[in-house]
Order: C-alpha cells, then structure tokens, then sequence
C-alpha cells in the first residue's frame, strides 16, 4: 500500500515538501488567529511567526524541523494540560477550572490505562488510538486559544475516560490484592 502510494505521488508529480510548507503556514496563520480572541491565546511557535506584517499571510518564514518538533512538544502540552490555573482571567475561567482540576486527577489513570490497553489490547484499541493521536496531533499544531482548545479537547473526553476506566479498575485490583496479601500473610512493620 506504502509502494502504491509512493508511485502514485511520483507518477503525479506531487512535491511533497510544498504541500508540507503550505500545511504548516495554514497551521501557524491559524495559530495566530486564535491568539487574539479574547486574550486567553498562547504562543507556541518562534516569535519571529507573530510579527504584524505576517498577519495576513505574506512571506511567512522558514520553520526548521528542529522548531516545528518544538512547537508540536509546546502545542501538546497545552492541548494535554491547559488551561493552566494562573491562566484564568474571569468568572467563566473559574468554572472551567473545577472541571480541569478533576480532569488533572484522572491524568495518572488515563496513561496507567493506555499503557495497560496497548501493553495487552492494542489490536482492539489501534483505531482509536490513531483516532486519538490524529486529532491531539491537529488541536497542538492549529490551536492558538485555550479556551476554544478546553471545548475542543471535551470532544475526546469520552476516550480519555474510557483509558481512565481502565486505570482505575486496575489500582482498584491492586489495591485488593495487597489487602488480600496482607490479610492472609500480615505485614512486617
């Protein structure tokens, strides 16, 4: 499938490195769109990319790998972790915190889980897996407002809750099995 492709890209004349070039300014024109609204923004490419004549997408500098691997790690930690406490600015902000403080709680569980669920269960569990990665992978590349990413990432909460699920039926397990052990062996304290 990989050999067809490739000779259907040669065959067509396709550069890959232009459509590269043009999705990664969608990316960052996108980003800095979203940094304006309503001042909750955040910046995750170099700020050379923020300059106000690039506002309307002209001459939108080179990004080298090294960069863009950067701003991919920065954008997957807002989209994993934001909105961050200190970034709450009004009443709203504040209901979005209780829900993003519970949501910190399952964090343990959630990657206890995936890794359970790739560890045994991973043929089961690829579709939505690459599903998962797919659109992680978008919201850290094009989001540019945290509270837009907070809606947004409510949208695979179904699947981070299922992972956590798994990780707390499992510290549940443990937790059972150590009383157990205790119970019938006792402990040395």
């Amino acid at each position: 499938m990989a050999l067809a492709f490739i000779f259907h890209l040669h065959k067509h004349d396709i550069d890959i490195s232009k459509r590269a070039s043009v999705f990664i300014d969608s990316a960052i024109l996108t980003q800095k769109h979203q940094l304006g609204e309503a001042n909750t923004g955040y910046k995750i490419y170099p700020e050379r990319f923020y300059r106000p004549d690039l506002q309307d997408g002209g001459n939108i500098p080179h990004i080298r790998p090294s960069e863009l691997l950067i701003s991919y790690l920065t954008g997957f930690a807002y989209v994993l972790f934001a909105p961050f406490p200190w970034m709450v600015k009004s009443g709203m902000g504040l209901a979005s915190l209780l829900q993003t403080w519970i949501y910190y709680l399952l964090i343990p569980f959630m990657f206890s889980g995936l890794i359970l669920t790739v560890r045994y269960r991973w043929r089961e569990a690829m579709c939505s897996l690459i599903f998962i990665a797919i659109i992680l992978s978008e919201f850290a590349l094009f989001q540019g407002n945290a509270g837009t990413l907070f809606r947004h990432r409510d949208t695979l909460m179904v699947f981070f809750l299922v992972f956590g699920a798994v990780g707390i039926s499992n510290f549940i397990g443990l937790l059972r099995n150590r009383q157990f052990y205790d119970s019938r062996y006792g402990t040395s304290k």
